[in-house]
């Protein structure tokens, strides 16, 4: 199935929450925005049907969209996602590292792995 009919059948199943989120994002990326997103909230509540949308939209256009989630079971439910540890080369004792930065260059392009 062509990824563009993927997204138009699943958009007419939002509810308008998350039709409002998908628009907000898919805006941005539109008119060359983009951004980072940061979406939270309870489980169950069908984040997962959301941002699997999104990230099929942006990536039907040749864009790149990256799905980092802070546990691997949030990651395990996203196809081509990973964890924010091993995407941004985060250190694990964060607090402890005032300076610590992202090591991603933008020819490196680590979202190419995923």
């Amino acid at each position: 199935v062509e990824m563009a009919a993927i997204v138009v059948r699943n958009v007419q199943l939002m509810n308008e929450e998350q039709r409002t989120i998908y628009d907000f994002i898919r805006l941005a990326v539109s008119v060359g925005q983009g951004g980072f997103f940061f979406l939270d909230s309870s489980g169950g509540t069908v984040k997962t049907f959301l941002i699997s949308i999104i990230l099929v939209e942006i990536r039907s256009n040749n864009d790149i969209a990256l799905a980092v989630a802070s546990f691997g079971i949030a990651v395990s439910l996203l196809d081509g996602s990973r964890t924010a540890y091993s995407v941004f080369k985060l250190p694990l004792n964060i607090q402890y590292n005032l300076d610590a930065v992202c090591n991603i260059k933008k020819n490196n392009r680590p979202w190419s792995q995923y």
